[in-house]
């Protein structure tokens, strides 16, 4: 993964505006499989992102955890929470879990 990240520091776009950083994280992200990466691996993409878009720690933490939600992700969990009269989130939670779970 060292190799990667020279090769990537080498090529990493100046970013000069925020929607561009935005795009350029998604790509990353979307080109390597961050979720199934190791911690040092993950570390070495985080460190990458810094770099090439001058966004701190935390930015890129709450960057890459929005991620993993997209806009029909969402309004399916609003219309489940709605239908189901305002459940505390675990029991959404569970409600969401439940189909997909195999039953032992």
């Amino acid at each position: 993964m060292a190799g990667v990240f020279r090769r990537l520091e080498r090529t990493a776009p100046t970013t000069t505006s925020r929607a561009e950083a935005y795009d350029h994280i998604r790509a990353v992200l979307r080109r390597f499989p961050y979720d199934r990466l190791n911690r040092a691996d993950r570390g070495v993409i985080r460190a990458y992102l810094r770099k090439s878009t001058g966004f701190s720690r935390a930015q890129l933490t709450r960057l890459i955890a929005q991620r993993r939600y997209t806009d029909a992700d969402i309004r399916l969990l609003a219309d489940t929470d709605e239908l189901h009269e305002d459940l505390s989130a675990p029991a959404v939670r569970h409600l969401c879990r439940r189909p997909v779970l195999p039953w032992s």
